[in-house]
Parts: structure tokens; C-alpha cells; sequence
């Protein structure tokens, strides 16, 4: 069996890209629908275990968007000791990690245990799925807490608050369109009843993925998983995925006046699913734009027309369909107008010429840098699995992903640009500051560049 690649910190990056081995993924399906995917990585005593349910806010009623949010935290805080025991939660009890997180598109719970708390972590997934912690009670104290967490989620970046309208504006009719944690208003509207509901609809053994890496083997996790998660009872899907949003087809746009340090332009276009073929090029294509200091729009922007201080992009994958944004922040006096044709002329220039092999390769090499050094920890490489699983329906989808972005060359770069980035399929949101702005008016002294799965879990997650 190919091991997983180790001491990649001890190798240069070039070495550990030439010599990647392939994950050697294996995958079961216990009785009652579970579908069990495990990667074993002997290099450390650690084990990752995450539970992923496709049960994300995107499947949650247009009236009630923050209840799978709802359910994830009243699901996770319940799995506490038993009674006599110190109420921690079973992984931290045996001096594991435990977190927890809602997407769009998932559920996911995950503990991460040394070897001799495999046990503890299955136990603690069982009984999360079993429900057992829903009382009146916890779910107010579970509102309280999306309460907290939603006035924290302005995130980092100058134009956060302006965020949750750009996915809004672009997503008309597709539930990716409201916000993972919902809206205050809304909270009330939720109640014990649709919790349930929603657990007996969605949270389904055969409606989710057990994702287990590190140090085990495929027939202990196997054994645990049966003894802890066998008892779960399989039920009827009956709730198609949400239709598909219909194509856009002019320029959409937006503005946002709220508290911010500085006025700030996003823009973004929807792009294909997470599976999709043209993903790797689409991610090639964002890293050569915006996502670095020698980007071309910082370049243009920030270092030579000197009208933005920060300039970011990501590419958020999503199941169904994703989004390529990009923020540009403004210093005090300078006026959105002026840095609205730059970023347009960037875009276009993207579509109409090939990009220089040097671009090219710097962009390839640095994501497959990415793809390695995200192996180092077990729980990142679960939580990529489990993408690879849920989102994109094939855990092998990870062994490809590196030689699906060698694969991309200048052609699909600009033939991706042309599709995606056509100026009819552009959604432009302005963010105003309701305060006197405090822009820096030079660029910060280091950039880093955002991990688009990282910005997930940070905008859409109450994590």
C-alpha cells in the first residue's frame, strides 16, 4: 500500500511535488448506508475524524436559513459527557481538538484524538446524530451563540461586510444566495419541531460520509464505526438538491453602506461546481489575477495606477456552483470609479491574450505547493477528503487534483477567462462607509494570499 508522502516540512517544494506519491484511499459502506472513507497515515499517534452530512444552510427552508447552522450547534454541544463525568466534550476529555461547521452544502463534525481515541471520537459522532441534547433550552442557548458568532463574521479583509450582497445580488433564485448563519430576525422563527425535522430529513447514515485519517487501519475504524454508528437507522431522501440558478445574462449591481475602514469594490461571477473540468483552470486563472503581490491587479492597481491598497481574489467551491470574487480596497479619497476600469481592462486582457509561460508556472507551482503542504496535518487532509467525497462525489478527486492543474496551459486559462469573466456575467457590489473612512493609503508590507477553503469555513461556517 502507497503511503501518504511525510516530512513534507523537511522537503523543498520542488522535491515534494516531483516525488508526490499517490493517497492511498480506502472506502466501505457500512449496513445502514454509511459510506466510510479511510486514509492511513502511521507517521504520528493522531487520528482526524469528521462526519460530514449533506445537510448544509442550501437545504434548509427559504423561511428558516439558519437552520442547519441551528442544528450543528445544538448536535455538537450535546455530545458532552455522561452523567458523573466533567461535562467536556468527549474528544477534549481524552486531550483531543473538537469543532464543528455548516456550509452551503454540508454539516461537518470533527474530532481530532491520538490513536487510542478512535473509540471516543465514533462514540461521540453517534451520539450526535442521535439527537439526544434537544431540549427548549439548548436551542436558545444555541441561538445566543449564532447571535455571537454572526456580529463576528465580518472577517478580515476591508470588504467583508459587503460580502453576504455580492452572493445575494449574483445568486437569484439558488439558496447559496442567503447567508449560512441567517439573519437575527429569523432565529425565532425556528423551533424545536424543525429541528427534528430537519434531522430525521437530512441527517440520514445514508445522507453522509465518515471520513477517518491518520493512525489506524480500514478494519479497526471499520469495527468502531459499525459498533458506534451502526445503530443510526437509514431513511428515505425524499429532498432533491435546489434547482439550478439560471444563467445571467447582464451586469448585475449592488451597494452596501456599512461600518468599514475603507470603500472597498467587489467583484464576482458564478462559476461552475466543484467537480467541474474547468475548475483547475478557473483556479490558475484567479491566482494569476488577484490572489498574490506580483498578481496582475495588484500590480495595476496597487503598484502602478496606485488606487487601491489591497487587492485579494478567491475561488469558493461549492457543490452546485461556486464563486470567483475579487475585493479591492480603496485608500481615503479615491473614488470606486476610478478603479472600476482597471480591474474591467484586467479582465478582459485575461480572456483576449495568453498568459506568459511564467505566469503560468509560478501560479501551477505555487496551488500544488498548497495541495502538499495541506497533507501535513491529518485533519486537513480529512477535511480535503471529505470535499473530495461530499462536494465533488469521488474521494479520488484529490489524487487528481494536482494533475489536473499541470494539465492547464495558457489556452484554458483565456478560454475559461472568456466564459467566466465575460463582463454580462459580472455581479459589482460597492461597499460605502457609513463612518469617515481610515484607509492606510499605502499597501501593507506582506499580502497573504487566502485559502479559498479557509475562507470558507470562516464567511459561510460558525466554526
Amino acid at each position: 500500500m502507497r503511503e501518504v508522502v511525510g516530512l513534507l516540512s523537511l522537503l523543498t517544494p520542488a522535491l515534494a511535488l516531483a516525488q508526490l506519491p499517490a493517497i492511498a484511499v480506502q472506502r466501505v459502506a457500512l449496513p445502514n448506508g454509511l459510506d466510510v472513507v479511510v486514509v492511513e497515515d502511521h507517521r504520528l499517534p493522531v487520528i482526524s475524524v469528521q462526519l460530514w452530512s449533506k445537510a448544509g444552510s442550501a437545504l434548509a427552508p427559504a423561511t428558516q436559513p439558519t437552520l442547519a447552522a441551528l442544528t450543528e450547534r445544538l448536535l455538537w454541544s450535546g455530545a458532552r459527557a455522561r452523567p458523573g463525568e466533567r461535562p467536556l466534550p468527549p474528544a477534549i476529555a481524552v486531550g483531543g481538538e473538537t469543532s464543528a461547521w455548516t456550509t452551503p452544502d454540508v454539516v461537518v463534525f470533527h474530532d481530532e484524538v491520538a490513536t487510542d481515541g478512535l473509540e471516543v471520537a465514533l462514540r461521540a459522532q453517534g451520539e450526535r446524530v442521535r439527537a439526544a441534547a434537544l431540549n427548549d433550552k439548548a436551542l436558545v442557548l444555541a441561538q445566543l451563540e449564532l447571535r455571537r458568532l454572526r456580529s463576528e463574521r465580518l472577517g478580515d479583509e476591508p470588504w467583508s461586510p459587503a460580502l453576504q450582497q455580492l452572493f445575494a445580488t449574483s445568486y437569484q433564485s439558488h439558496p447559496y444566495r442567503w447567508p449560512t448563519l441567517g439573519w437575527q430576525a429569523g432565529d425565532s422563527a425556528v423551533r424545536l419541531d424543525d429541528v427534528r425535522a430537519f434531522v430525521r430529513h437530512l441527517l440520514l447514515p445514508n445522507n453522509a460520509t465518515l471520513v477517518v485519517v491518520g493512525d489506524v487501519t480500514l478494519a479497526a475504524v471499520k469495527a468502531a464505526a459499525q459498533r458506534q454508528l451502526g445503530p443510526w437507522k437509514k431513511g428515505p431522501l425524499t429532498d432533491p438538491a435546489p434547482a439550478a440558478e439560471p444563467e445571467q445574462t447582464g451586469m448585475r449591481r449592488a451597494v452596501v453602506r456599512a461600518e468599514a475602514e475603507s470603500a472597498a469594490l467587489l467583484c464576482g461571477v458564478r462559476v461552475p461546481g466543484f467537480a467541474d473540468p474547468d475548475l483547475p483552470a478557473l483556479r490558475v486563472a484567479t491566482r494569476i489575477l488577484a490572489q498574490n503581490q506580483d498578481s496582475r491587479l495588484h500590480r495595476a492597481l496597487v503598484d502602478d495606477a496606485k488606487l487601491a491598497y489591497l487587492v485579494q481574489g478567491d475561488l469558493v467551491r461549492l457543490a452546485q456552483s461556486g464563486m470567483l470574487y475579487i475585493g479591492v480596497a480603496v485608500p481615503s479619497g479615491v473614488a470606486l470609479s476610478a478603479a472600476e476600469p482597471l480591474l474591467a481592462a484586467e479582465l478582459t486582457r485575461l480572456a483576449t491574450a495568453p498568459v506568459s509561460a511564467t505566469e503560468l508556472a509560478r501560479a501551477i507551482h505555487q496551488l500544488e505547493a498548497e495541495y502538499v503542504f495541506s497533507l501535513e496535518r491529518v485533519g486537513s487532509l480529512a477535511s480535503r477528503l471529505g470535499e473530495a467525497t461530499v462536494l465533488g462525489g469521488d474521494p479520488e478527486l484529490i489524487n487528481r487534483e494536482v494533475p489536473a492543474l499541470r494539465a492547464v496551459d495558457a489556452a484554458a486559462v483565456q478560454r475559461v477567462a472568456r466564459r467566466y469573466l465575460a463582463e454580462d456575467r459580472r455581479t459589482l457590489v460597492q461597499l460605502l462607509p457609513t463612518a469617515a473612512a481610515s484607509a492606510p493609503t499605502t499597501a501593507p508590507a506582506a499580502l497573504r494570499p487566502t485559502d479559498a477553503d479557509r475562507w470558507l469555513r470562516e464567511e459561510f461556517s460558525d466554526e
